[in-house]
């Protein structure tokens, strides 16, 4: 008796890029693609109806886009496997995807060789994230690490001006605030420009930002 096939459904709404999909995954013998659709809407209606091993969709859909469906899937249809696909590499969107659960995440640039381990180690209860993903994730890593570290070389007081700096204060406002002198500030202010490697306010400004010093 053949062995029974994982079942399928893939959804992108540019059909040209759908039908190149599907003939590369319709090359797995132990695949069958059930339905190819161009809208989130339409796989959950086929989830309402049977059981589907894997999604595999686009992030940018009508109606529904792909990552209102993880959600959908991963709340109401948890044993179903989500596949991400996508032109976007931005760090950003690729940690909401990991942090909603995603089991995948390729771009459609990918190689079809890329899309058929991405089934074959998601079917087997693996993650897939593509090779240039990965190398994306380990920059924004390395980026986050050496933001660390630079906070790291700056004192308490000099936070504390950083700080005020980037809530828009003058020097002797900053300097009333923490009752010192407004040379002194100067001197903190250009500290922190030296030891960050920062050569004006407003790129301190985004730097306590994006350490969160103003939350």
């Amino acid at each position: 008796m053949a062995a029974e096939k994982y079942q399928i459904v893939m959804a992108d709404d540019h059909q040209l890029v759908l039908d190149g999909l599907v003939s590369i995954i319709n090359e797995m013998e132990e695949i069958q693609v059930v339905a190819a659709v161009n809208s989130g809407d339409e796989v959950v209606k086929i989830l309402e109806k049977q059981r589907i091993d894997l999604v595999i969709t686009d992030i940018e859909m009508p109606e529904m886009d792909g990552i209102s469906l993880l959600k959908l899937i991963k709340k109401d249809y948890p044993t179903t496997k989500v596949l991400m696909v996508s032109m976007y590499h931005e760090a950003h969107l690729i940690k909401q995807l990991i942090q909603l659960h995603v089991d995948g995440y390729i771009l459609k640039s990918d190689d079809s060789e890329e899309w058929k381990q991405a089934v074959k180690n998601i079917l087997r209860g693996k993650k897939h994230f593509s090779s240039s993903i990965t190398l994306k994730l380990n920059e924004e890593q390395i980026n986050e690490k050496v933001t660390t570290d630079k906070l790291s070389l700056l004192t308490k007081r000099e936070i504390e001006v950083l700080k005020l700096i980037a809530q828009g204060l003058s020097n002797k406002q900053i300097g009333e605030q923490l009752f010192i002198s407004h040379r002194t500030v100067d001197n903190h202010r250009t500290n922190l420009m030296d030891k960050l490697d920062i050569h004006n306010v407003a790129s301190l400004v985004r730097f306590a930002i994006s350490n969160k010093l103003l939350e």
